[in-house]
């Protein structure tokens, strides 16, 4: 194990009791057996993506730097939803073999791994990352699948504001009905607009809010409450005012935010 600064690794939980991960774990910061463990989850997981070898690549190249833990679980829960919704009619809880999925855009990307991981199990679906900034850990993943042989020729990013970007007359970021929209916790306005970029072109959706304004719930002239309930209920306003058929959770102990909407086309099953 990799010693801190303070004699030792960081504590697996954050210290304030709520029993969620801390941001600080790394790579670099498990013992023997609990690596063991996390590459059979991560193989278990997303074996076709291979992401435990790009794990691996990343840790020689980087070192913890893009390898911290939590991060690395709340994008492989969000990448197995994906994946479950993209094989699944609305209708059908067994599931079906996905039709032909014509695009994934993940916005307010951040970045990136959950729609990087979907692009690893779907290489013949093009990806469309967008946000802001482009983050040097977007690279660094990219450069690791590459590195093990498996580059990710369908993965694109653009950069700007995703509500601006789908609007421009004549641009190449164009979502076809049959596409998936996802936000993975998008702040503010971000998951609202998603939801509302996906609807207004046909298109299957999934967001996990973040941050949330009070205007999530437009009627409300006063909302006082803790800060775990505010947040449901207004995942749950958004999810009727914008029709959810689906309602999940990521796992408690990986994130707060953990409140999953979704809703699919026709087309994406």
């Amino acid at each position: 194990v990799r010693r801190t600064r303070m004699g030792g690794p960081p504590p697996l939980l954050e210290a304030d009791g709520d029993g969620c991960l801390s941001p600080h774990v790394t790579l670099a910061s498990l013992d023997a057996s609990k690596r063991a463990m996390l590459f059979r989850y991560l193989d278990e997981s997303c074996g076709p993506t291979d992401y435990a070898s790009v794990l691996l690549q990343l840790e020689a190249d980087h070192g913890s730097k893009y390898t911290r833990i939590k991060e690395l679980l709340e994008s492989v829960e969000a990448y197995k939803l994906m994946r479950e919704l993209v094989t699944k009619r609305p209708d059908d809880d067994n599931g079906l073999p996905p039709q032909a999925l014509g695009g994934i855009h993940d916005v307010a990307c951040g970045h990136g791994l959950a729609g990087l991981l979907l692009a690893a199990h779907y290489p013949e679906v093009p990806l469309v990352s967008s946000d802001l900034q482009r983050r040097e850990s977007y690279d660094a993943h990219l450069a690791a699948w590459s590195a093990i042989g498996r580059p990710l020729t369908n993965a694109k990013f653009v950069q700007g504001n995703f509500t601006e970007l789908y609007h421009q007359s004549g641009g190449e970021e164009r979502i076809s009905p049959n596409s998936l929209v996802v936000c993975i916790h998008g702040c503010n306005e971000a998951s609202r607009a998603a939801v509302d970029l996906a609807r207004g072109h046909g298109a299957g959706w999934m967001v996990v809010p973040c941050c949330m304004p009070n205007a999530y719930a437009p009627r409300v002239q006063s909302l006082r409450l803790d800060d775990e309930t505010r947040y449901a209920l207004l995942c749950g306003a958004l999810a009727e005012s914008h029709e959810a058929s689906i309602v999940w959770s990521l796992p408690e102990r990986v994130t707060p935010r953990s409140i999953v909407l979704a809703d699919t086309c026709t087309k994406l099953g």
